[in-house]
């Protein structure tokens, strides 16, 4: 989890990792600048041309989750700034889904990879 709250981790750094609780699912902040979803390779940010070097992934104070190049140029984020209240967290669920939450478990974001569950 990558949380907003002072005390805690608030960014990922190229190589950087974070595990759904189940610990099926991996999300990758990788040295190339992409943010991947892992069990194979499931989910990449879209849209996105990642840098060269990637520099960090950071959980603003604001709600948004913003990915850096090594410059400190922004090239991809969640677009959710004061979407909703902090403390803000970013959670890869058990059920593949990457979601964002703020304190009142508002979803200012999701990935959408959530997997479907089947009727029978």
């Amino acid at each position: 989890m990558v949380r907003s709250d002072g005390g805690r981790r608030s960014y990922l750094l190229p190589g950087d990792s974070i595990r759904s609780k189940n610990k099926s699912y991996l999300l990758t902040y990788q040295p190339d600048g992409n943010l991947v979803i892992m069990q194979g390779a499931i989910w990449v940010v879209p849209d996105v041309v990642a840098p060269r070097k990637a520099g960090r992934a950071s959980m603003q104070d604001d709600g948004n989750f913003v990915l850096y190049d090594a410059d400190g140029k922004e090239y991809w984020s969640t677009q959710s700034a004061h979407g909703g209240v902090g403390p803000f967290k970013l959670i890869l669920q058990r059920d593949r889904n990457l979601v964002l939450y703020d304190r009142n478990n508002k979803v200012l974001y999701t990935s959408g990879t959530q997997l479907e569950m089947m009727d029978g």
